[in-house]
């Protein structure tokens, strides 16, 4: 009986191995392949082809959003703002875009490439000043908050963008206070310098800013008005005589020069027995500066023969929109600093290309205290500047050292290199007292 029973059970044991192979076998088997008898095999759940799971557009993937709010130097919403947005770090990075906050100054920048870095400037104006404040952030962040201040605005500070319907094209350029003036392109080089392109019809490019030549058209000779002929009678004309009216006298046209108004003379300055020069005017005999006079960024009047009072006396011809000027700014401030004890005076002359006098003087201004710059600076009188011409300057910077008596020691024009910068300190160590002794 035990026997039988033990057959019985390996019988049933081996009956289920079978079983359980032949399910494996069953269930292992692969789906028919595509384009096979029975149709394609349906896909997996979920599908990245899904319609409902996928109802975000391919082109839109990715897109993520910047918001904020932008506030005023007291603190309170800014109105009528303008927010920048500039992509960092990105090698076809799209023009620049400007987007206007909403009366509570809250703003919102769409379409946003996710992690991507992104600068945001805001500006606005108050009264005749502009305001700015600038932060950078990556995508998406709608936590900003952007405070402007007056001292924030600078040279790289952009324009407010002009009102709907208003011209750009250059017979209209409309500039705000204080706004950058556009930096000419240029490449570096291996101590290369200005340099006039021989050929009138190719491009031309410079390092330096060339200066316009500037001619003050003539008014032509005006013809007199025609005359009156007065009529008379022919003897055998019938009656009444026909009456001959002259023509209307023509009236002559007010013709007014076209010459700059010229600004009244100050009153005599101290120790000048001749009186103040006028202004703008300048008297170059040879290589000997007898005087010039030019106003100030306050304003003022400044003459050479009354007001200097170094004795050495560096004059730096420049602009504020001139690469290789604001470039050699950090240099003069170190002359200013080692040698204004000891006798060294540096005057730079700014020549700007737009704007009113009060605009030239902010964006110098501007300039020098970003540059912590502190010697004087004169703003040029223009294309027609007296200045400018009697020193011959044709491209700036242009650097031009006087002793105390006026003649010129030492002169560069265009983009000094580390050799020229060399020289003229040589200049002012061999002229001045060595302080100490």
């Amino acid at each position: 009986m035990r026997v039988a029973a033990w057959i019985c059970f390996l019988c049933l044991f081996a009956a289920g191995l079978t079983g359980c192979s032949s399910f494996n076998k069953k269930n292992g088997s692969t789906a028919p392949p595509a384009g096979g008898p029975g149709g394609v095999a349906p896909p997996k759940f979920p599908s990245t082809t899904d319609p409902i799971l996928n109802t975000t557009s391919g082109a839109h993937s990715g897109h993520t959003i910047i918001a904020g709010r932008v506030l005023d130097e007291y603190g309170r919403p800014a109105a009528n703002t303008y927010v920048r947005l500039v992509a960092v770090g990105e090698k076809d990075a799209a023009t620049p875009v400007d987007i206007a906050t909403s009366n509570e100054g809250y703003f919102t920048i769409p379409g946003l490439k996710q992690g991507a870095d992104y600068k945001l400037i805001a500006r606005a104006k108050t009264g005749e000043k502009m305001i700015a404040g600038q932060t950078q952030t990556s995508a998406p962040n709608v936590h900003i908050v952007i405070k402007m201040r007056k001292d924030l605005v600078g040279a790289t500070t952009p324009d407010l963008p002009a009102p709907v319907g208003e011209s750009k094209g250059p017979e209209k350029t409309a500039r705000t206070l204080g706004t950058p003036e556009p930096l000419p392109a240029w490449k570096p080089g291996n101590g290369s310098t200005a340099s006039i392109s021989p050929d009138p019809a190719s491009p031309r490019l410079s390092l330096e800013q060339e200066l316009p030549a500037v001619k003050v058209p003539t008014p032509g000779p005006i013809p007199p008005p025609p005359s009156a002929t007065p009529g008379f009678v022919d003897k055998g004309a019938t009656w009444p005589p026909a009456l001959s009216i002259p023509p209307p006298a023509i009236p002559r046209p007010d013709v007014k020069p076209l010459i700059p108004a010229v600004t009244p003379p100050p009153s005599p300055a101290t120790g000048s027995t001749l009186g103040a020069a006028r202004v703008p005017s300048c008297v170059l005999v040879g290589k000997q500066l007898i005087n010039f006079a030019l106003n100030d960024i306050n304003g003022e009047p400044w003459e050479f023969k009354s007001n200097r009072q170094g004795k050495l006396i560096l004059l730096d011809f420049w602009g504020t929109g001139c690469i290789h000027c604001r470039e050699t700014l950090p240099f003069l401030k170190q002359l200013d600093q080692k040698y204004r004890g000891q006798g060294l005076e540096i005057i730079g002359l700014a020549y700007e290309s737009s704007g009113s006098p009060q605009e030239q003087a902010y964006r110098v201004s501007s300039v020098m205290k970003g540059q912590g710059v502190t010697y004087r600076q004169l703003l040029g009188a223009g294309g027609t500047c007296p200045v400018r011409g009697q020193f011959g300057v044709r491209f700036i910077p242009t650097l031009v050292l006087l002793d105390e008596n006026g003649w010129i020691l030492w002169r560069h024009q265009g983009r000094p290199d580390r050799a020229s910068l060399d020289e003229l300190e040589r200049w002012i160590q061999r002229r001045l007292p060595v302080k100490g002794m």
